[in-house]
C-alpha cells in the first residue's frame, strides 16, 4: 500500500503517452467529424492523466495544486464526449446549435473559474494536504462552481449514454457491438465520478482516472479490433443525405415514405406533399419508372433531359425490419450518361476509323459478308469499288504526315457525299478504301466509280496556306446475281483490277471485267 500511489502514477503516465498517442492517430483521420472530436477529447484526457498522475507524487500542497491546475484541462472532457457521441451516431444535426455552445461554454467557463479561483474560492473553498496512512493526497472543500461542473458533466455523460445505447438498439452487427462497447466505456467514468461526489474517494484516491484508463481500454478495442472510424453509422455519414444518386424509399402499397436531396433536384415534383402519395400517382407522366418498379426489376431507363436523353440505372432493393421481414423497397436511380456516353464511343472506335470517321476494315467484312449472304438468298447484284490516292506518298514526303491526314479526311467527306447512304464505304489500309454496294450491277457501279474519280479530281484541298490536289485509281467488281461468289474473291478481283488502273497511268477506273475481256 505505501508505494499503491507510485504504482497508480505508473498506470497512468503509460496511459497518458497512449492517449496522447490515440490523439494524433485519430487527428490524422480528421476528415471524419467523430475522429476529431475524438482527437481532442484525447488530448483533454491527457492532461488529465499527466497532471493526475504527477498530483499522486507530489509530496507538497503547492506542487499538488499546480498539478491539479493542469487536471482541470478535464472541463473539456465531457463536451468532446459528449459531441463525440453525437457525431458518431449522426445526432448532431438533430441536437440544437445553441446547445453546444452552452456546453462549450460551460466547458470554457469552469476553466477559467478554476484558474482564478484565488480570486473568488468558487471552486474549492479551501485547499489542503492529507495524510492518508500512506501517502499524501490532495483535499478540498468544493465551492459552487464544483458542483456546477458535476451537474454540466453528468447531463453531458447522460445524453452520451442514451445515444451510445440507442445506437446498440438500433444497430446490427458490427455497429451494434460498437455502440454497446462505446456505452460502457461511457457509463464507467461517470459511476467513478458520481461515487467521488456521493461517497468520497478511498484513501483520498481520485477514481475517475481509473475509470477512464478502463474506458480508453473500450476505446483501444473499438478502434483497433471492431475499426471504430471505418464502422461510423450510417446516419453519421449522412448517406441518405449526401449520395449523388437519387433514392426514393417507398412501404408496402409503394407509397413515398421518403427521398433525398438527389432525388428532389431530379424530380421537382417531390416536396413534402409527395410524402404518402402512391408512386404510381404521382409519376404518371414516367412510364419506364412506374413499369420497373411495377416489375421489381432492376432496369435501364431513359428520361429527357433539357431534350437529351439522359440513362439512369435503376436498382430496387428490398426495405427490411429487424425481423427480416419486408415493409417496403428502396429505388436508387444512378446516372449514367456519361458511362453510356463512354461505351458508346468505345463501340464506335472498335467500328471505326479514327482518323476519317468511316468504318474500319474489320467492320467492313462483317457487315459485307451479312450483306453479300442477303443478297445470295436474293439473288441480287453486288458490286465492289477499291480506290487509293495516286503518288499518296509524295503528299506526305512534301507537305508532311499531317497534311496528308487532312487529304485522307477530306477524300473521305467527298466519297461520302457522292455514294449512298447505304452503301458500305471503308478505310482498308493506309491511302486505300473500299465500297460495297449492294443491289447495283457492275455496270452501273462503273458509272459511280466515274463520278466519284472526277469529284476526287476536282477537289482541293488546303492546308497552312497551301493548296494540295490529288487524282484517285479506281478498281471495280462484281456479279449480276450472287452466287458463290465471297467477298474475298470479290476484292482481290477489285485490287487486280485497281493494279491494271495504276500501271495504264493511274486517274483511271478499271474492272474486273474489262480486264477479262483483254485477256480473251
Amino acid at each position: 500500500m505505501e508505494n499503491l500511489h507510485y504504482w497508480l502514477s505508473g498506470t497512468l503516465f503509460i496511459f497518458a503517452a497512449i492517449v496522447l498517442a490515440m490523439a494524433l492517430y485519430s487527428y490524422r483521420r480528421k476528415e471524419i467529424s467523430a475522429a476529431k472530436a475524438f482527437s481532442f477529447l484525447c488530448l483533454a484526457t491527457f492532461f488529465y492523466f499527466f497532471g493526475n498522475a504527477m498530483e499522486l507524487v507530489s509530496t507538497e500542497l503547492s506542487e499538488m495544486l499546480f498539478w491539479n491546475l493542469v487536471q482541470s484541462v478535464n472541463t473539456f472532457i465531457p463536451f468532446f464526449w459528449l459531441l463525440l457521441a453525437l457525431q458518431y451516431c449522426g445526432k448532431e444535426k438533430a441536437f440544437p446549435p445553441f446547445y453546444i455552445k452552452l456546453f462549450f461554454s460551460l466547458a470554457l467557463l469552469l476553466l477559467l473559474g478554476r484558474f482564478t479561483n484565488p480570486l473568488h474560492h468558487l471552486f474549492y473553498h479551501h485547499v489542503y494536504m492529507e495524510y492518508n496512512g500512506y501517502f499524501h493526497v490532495f483535499k478540498a472543500h468544493n465551492g459552487p462552481l464544483f458542483y456546477l461542473k458535476f451537474i454540466y458533466t453528468t447531463i453531458a455523460f447522460l445524453l452520451s449514454n442514451h445515444l451510445f445505447y440507442q445506437l446498440s438498439r438500433e444497430s446490427k452487427g458490427s455497429v451494434k457491438k460498437l455502440g454497446q462497447l462505446m456505452f460502457v466505456a461511457s457509463l464507467l467514468p461517470y459511476l467513478a465520478y458520481a461515487m467521488f461526489i456521493y461517497v468520497g474517494a478511498p484513501y483520498g484516491i481520485d477514481l475517475v482516472p481509473l475509470a477512464l484508463v478502463i474506458s480508453y481500454f473500450f476505446f483501444m478495442l473499438a478502434i483497433f479490433k471492431f475499426q471504430f472510424f471505418d464502422l461510423i453509422p450510417l446516419a453519421y455519414h449522412k448517406v441518405f443525405e449526401s449520395i449523388k444518386d437519387a433514392v426514393i424509399v417507398l412501404d408496402k402499397e409503394q407509397k413515398i415514405l421518403d427521398y433525398n436531396p438527389a432525388a428532389k433536384a431530379f424530380f421537382q415534383k417531390l416536396d413534402k406533399k409527395a410524402i404518402g402519395q402512391n408512386l404510381d400517382e404521382l409519376f404518371q407522366d414516367q412510364v419506364e419508372l412506374v413499369k420497373a418498379v411495377d416489375k421489381g426489376v432492376d432496369s435501364t431507363i431513359t428520361f429527357q433531359v433539357k431534350d437529351r436523353p439522359h440513362y439512369y440505372d435503376l436498382k430496387l432493393s428490398a426495405l427490411t425490419n429487424q425481423k427480416g421481414e419486408e415493409i417496403g423497397r428502396i429505388i436508387v436511380l444512378s446516372d449514367i450518361t456519361k458511362q453510356v456516353a463512354v461505351t458508346e464511343e468505345f463501340k464506335w472506335m472498335a467500328s471505326h476509323d479514327e482518323l476519317t470517321g468511316i468504318y474500319n476494315r474489320r467492320v467492313f467484312f462483317e457487315y459485307g459478308n451479312h450483306e453479300l449472304e442477303r443478297l445470295k438468298r436474293n439473288k441480287l447484284p453486288l458490286s465492289l469499288i477499291m480506290f487509293d490516292i495516286d503518288h499518296f506518298k509524295r503528299v506526305n514526303d512534301t507537305y508532311g504526315h499531317q497534311a496528308g491526314d487532312v487529304v485522307l479526311q477530306k477524300v473521305a467527306e467527298v466519297v461520302k457525299k457522292n455514294i449512298r447512304a447505304c452503301d458500305l464505304f471503308a478505310r482498308f489500309g493506309g491511302e486505300e478504301f473500299v465500297i460495297l454496294l449492294a443491289d447495283v450491277t457492275p455496270q452501273k457501279t462503273m458509272a459511280v466509280a466515274e463520278k466519284l474519280r472526277v469529284a476526287l479530281e476536282a477537289m482541293e484541298v488546303t492546308t497552312e496556306g497551301v493548296l494540295i490536289k490529288v487524282t484517285s485509281s479506281f478498281g471495280v467488281s462484281g456479279v449480276e446475281a450472287v452466287g458463290q461468289e465471297s467477298l474475298d474473291v470479290l476484292i482481290a478481283q477489285a485490287d487486280q483490277a485497281l493494279y491494271e488502273a495504276k500501271a495504264r497511268g493511274r486517274n483511271r477506273v478499271e474492272s474486273a471485267m474489262m480486264i477479262s475481256c483483254r485477256k480473251n
